[in-house]
């Protein structure tokens, strides 16, 4: 039994087989298709004008119907004998016209058109359309007008330009931003004073020698910058002999004290604990003519963490951004502020107006 799953190759002999040659031959064919799938309704193209051309075909259409000829007019221009005289070609003696000699004419007379009118005019009845639906039928002809679907297509093309233009603006705009060869601060931008936020944990010298340097060789003007660091605990790093706070100490020229130094309550986010205590140290860092104003947030923890914890005061860089953030906001809708709060205020007032 031929069907889908047992495939029939008559040319194999019994050497092929032995030999274990796979065979490809299923003798299935359309019908043992629709066995093995089901019983499917079969679709009918549907081609326009432009399409058709724009295929390189030669076709021919009777009553919106499409057949492709290229075929059957190929082998007919293949043996085609030169035409005397300059009249037309006779296709009585070519063997590739095996068509009736009317029905050339309609096909051969009416290549890349609608040869409805033709067709009529020699024939009168449709005795010749199931020869050319068996032989040459390909679609449907819809050459109908969709005004739904014009209006669509200008608006997506519409939307295509817009996004395109709005591309090409926003680049230009950035290389406007971009390109000026010399950026200049007027005098009104530099009036503000700026505040530098640095949250640090575990770096060493190198680090924040590195840091440090960067905002301090900013051009913006010395006395309208403040910078602000916060240690994340008493840390050491990897390799490092001093602890985080120590070497901000040694960089910045503050001298620290963690017996006699006063430390600061603030309430701060974690899961073991919601209260920690900070030291706060401020000053002036002078390198030749340049300086940097400074305050320093320390992180020491609880005074029970000094012996439990390998790192006292450790809250993470969330908690070290929301101490400024949340000093700012008491600041600005004028509620109670935390003991830290007003010691970072008490350093807010040199640090804003001090000069080396």
């Amino acid at each position: 039994m031929n069907n889908f799953t047992n495939p029939t190759c008559a040319e194999f002999t019994e050497l092929d087989m032995l030999l274990g040659i796979t065979c490809h031959t299923f003798a299935a064919g359309s019908q043992g298709v629709n066995k093995f799938l089901g019983d499917f309704n079969r679709g009918e193209l549907s081609h326009t004008t432009p399409g058709l051309n724009e295929l390189g075909i030669h076709w021919v259409a009777i009553y919106d119907r499409v057949y492709d000829v290229t075929t059957y007019v190929d082998a007919i221009r293949e043996n085609q004998e030169p035409a005397v005289g300059g009249g037309e070609p006779n296709l009585d003696n070519n063997p590739a016209a095996y068509l009736t000699p009317t029905l050339n004419k309609v096909i051969m007379n009416s290549l890349g058109g609608d040869a409805t009118g033709l067709y009529e005019a020699l024939f009168g009845s449709s005795e010749y359309i199931a020869c050319l639906e068996e032989m040459f039928y390909t679609g449907l002809l819809d050459d109908e007008f969709d005004t739904f679907c014009a209006t669509l297509n200008i608006m997506m093309y519409c939307m295509l330009v817009f996004v395109a233009l709005l591309m090409v603006i926003q680049f230009l705009a950035s290389m406007i931003y971009v390109c000026p060869r010399n950026r200049t601060y007027t005098e009104e931008d530099v009036r503000s004073p700026v505040m530098v936020m640095v949250p640090c944990y575990n770096e060493g010298d190198n680090e924040l020698r590195k840091t440090i340097k960067s905002v301090l060789n900013t051009t913006y003007p010395d006395e309208n910058k403040v910078l602000f660091m916060v240690a994340d605990g008493i840390v050491t790093g990897n390799g490092e002999d001093m602890s985080t706070p120590e070497h901000l100490a040694n960089i910045l020229g503050f001298d620290v004290d963690e017996f006699e130094d006063d430390t600061f309550e603030y309430d701060c986010i974690g899961v073991t604990h919601t209260k920690n205590r900070a030291r706060v140290y401020h000053g002036i860092l002078q390198k030749g003519h340049k300086f940097l104003k400074y305050i320093v947030v320390v992180k020491c923890g609880l005074p029970h963490e000094a012996t439990a914890s390998a790192k006292p005061g450790n809250r993470g860089k969330r908690d070290s951004q929301l101490i400024l953030m949340g000093y700012y906001n008491r600041i600005h809708y004028g509620r109670e502020l935390t003991e830290l709060d007003s010691a970072v205020q008490r350093a807010m007032g040199p640090a804003r107006n001090g000069r080396p």
